[in-house]
């Protein structure tokens, strides 16, 4: 797999350039089917005026909703475990996801 990147100069003058190189992150297109009252909804919702910015907010938005419930789920499990004997392991690694899902 080939980096993606994107590489901008500048031209400060006949005797000054300067070369800036920024990573691209791996991009997919993705295509979906809606009712139009859907996307005119979540456009409101959203308070954008384009569908792809609407889409975007509302996939954003699942995925932070979605952290946020396995955090809690995650925190709710270690308190059921932290009084049990022989839990240290099994807590370690709850905390470990814990901060992974920061």
């Amino acid at each position: 797999m080939f980096e993606q990147k994107l590489f901008i100069v500048y031209y400060h003058n006949v005797h000054s350039l300067s070369l800036e190189v920024i990573d691209i992150p791996n991009i997919q297109h993705v295509q979906t089917v809606l009712l139009e009252e859907t996307l005119k909804e979540l456009k409101r919702k959203s308070n954008k005026q384009y569908s792809k910015d609407a889409l975007t907010v509302a996939v954003d938005h699942y995925l932070d909703c979605n952290r946020d419930e396995m955090r809690e789920t995650l925190k709710a499990a270690r308190e059921y475990i932290a009084g049990k004997a022989g839990s240290a392991e099994i807590l370690e690694r709850i905390d470990n996801a814990l901060l992974e899902r920061k």
